[in-house]
């Protein structure tokens, strides 16, 4: 997996995945585990776009991702278990937070993940 080459995501893309973060979290309120489920897919979604291999199970794409982003694959493998093992609301919210810095460095093209346009989208902010 160290030898990965990653893809760009075009503008469009990376719109999409951050409208699609902002309606995850929306829906974290009203159904969390629900919300953890999306947020798991939509990880799944964006590590093959950006040129992750798909796997067969989340295990393999995992291991791909930790490669690359060892500071940030705990909060994946936090949303993958807590959407199905009982996990109370605290540790579902958590999970999700945490998940949040691999999502964002996923989305940048370099090294560094963009911070601010996308956490301000997540307040609320667009459509009303």
């Amino acid at each position: 997996h160290g030898d990965l080459e990653k893809r760009p995501l075009t503008e469009a893309a990376r719109a999409e995945y951050t409208a699609r973060w902002a309606r995850t979290q929306e829906q974290f309120v009203d159904s969390p585990q629900q919300a953890l489920h999306e947020a798991d897919a939509l990880l799944a979604d964006l590590s093959r776009d950006r040129g992750f291999p798909a796997g067969e199970s989340f295990e393999e794409r995992a291991d791909a991702l930790s490669v690359h982003h060892p500071r940030h694959i705990d909060g994946y493998r936090r949303v993958h278990t807590a959407r199905s093992d009982g996990t109370g609301t605290e540790e579902m919210r958590e999970a999700f937070v945490d998940a949040r810095n691999l999502f964002d460095a996923l989305l940048a093209d370099g090294p560094a993940p963009r911070r601010q346009d996308n956490r301000q989208l997540t307040k609320g902010q667009g459509t009303s």
